[in-house]
């Protein structure tokens, strides 16, 4: 995201030349399917229950103490709730333990690596990530795919928020209060939800879309460098200077073609697009300052 631009290249230099082409996901596959909700629930055993999912690396980071703190309350609001884990890793022995200690280890499914997590999404009813330290979690877009409620720490990027019901909370809340909205939060319409901005930023066939248009541009620019590198040998030296205006004017073409919808980023496009003309003519007027002899 952005934040990740600006950290890496600096703010002034990210928000000038960088370009953010998010992961393209193929959508299609975590379309909300009301049938396959029921018959992984059937195969999970939950179909009465309310289903509270977490999907990642079962590490410190991930906060699942937190999370199993959570479900704990919820299981006082709600008894007939279950917590369905996705995922592997070192705090797995941890959480199992946490989980006999505050008396809910039968209501905790830890399934592991699956290979079926679009289908697993489905079966839940409410997605809960307290994370601790997190960026953009593509499991965050995933369960959003398929129009799933989402609690979130406010350490996760604001950008990561794709649909309406996705909403923040601050970890110095107590855990009843997370409780109080995931309970919430499960009882929206899940069907009622658009996912239309997901669609136009994380769609795989809308990213190859704008990863295409990056490499014309790059290659449209190569070509008419490398073309102006080819005919310069070729061109009376009297004649330079009309080859560098015609450099200069179909790489200011090519800049006014590529004039941004958004008109938040006009401000840096114009700025940028000034610096070209003013360069490539700064260029000329030496040229011409020092004589066409000189070529």
């Amino acid at each position: 995201g952005p934040e990740s631009g600006a950290y890496l290249y600096g703010k002034r230099t990210f928000r000038r030349r960088g370009i953010i082409l998010n992961n393209g996901i193929d959508l299609s596959k975590y379309k909300f399917d009301s049938e396959m909700r029921e018959r992984k629930r059937r195969e999970l055993g939950v179909e009465n229950k309310l289903v509270v999912g977490h999907v990642g690396r079962l590490n410190y980071i991930k906060n699942h103490k937190f999370l199993l703190d959570v479900f704990a309350e919820l299981k006082k609001i709600n008894a007939d709730s279950v917590l369905l884990i996705v995922g592997e890793g070192e705090e797995k022995d941890a959480i199992e333990e946490k989980a006999r200690r505050l008396g809910i280890e039968n209501s905790v499914i830890l399934t592991g690596v699956r290979d079926d997590v679009y289908d697993l999404l489905q079966a839940m009813d409410v997605f809960v990530f307290p994370s601790l330290k997190e960026g953009l979690p593509v499991t965050l877009i995933e369960a959003q795919a398929t129009k799933l409620p989402c609690l979130i720490s406010d350490t996760v990027s604001r950008y990561a928020k794709q649909n309406d019901n996705v909403e923040y909370a601050s970890l110095s809340l107590p855990a009843s209060e997370w409780a109080k909205h995931a309970q919430r939060l499960a009882s929206i319409d899940r069907e009622s939800v658009s996912v239309e901005k997901l669609i136009k930023n994380y769609d795989i066939n809308e990213t190859a879309k704008q990863l295409e248009k990056i490499y014309d541009k790059m290659l449209i620019y190569l070509i008419i460098v490398l073309l102006f590198c080819a005919i310069y040998p070729l061109v009376p030296r009297k004649h330079i200077k009309w080859l560098f205006i015609a450099l200069v004017l179909a790489l200011s073409i090519m800049a006014f073609f590529a004039v941004p919808k958004d008109t938040d980023d006009l401000y840096n496009y114009f700025r940028t697009l000034a610096k070209l003309r003013r360069g490539g003519f700064k260029c000329l007027r030496r040229m011409i300052e020092n004589g066409e002899e000189h070529w």
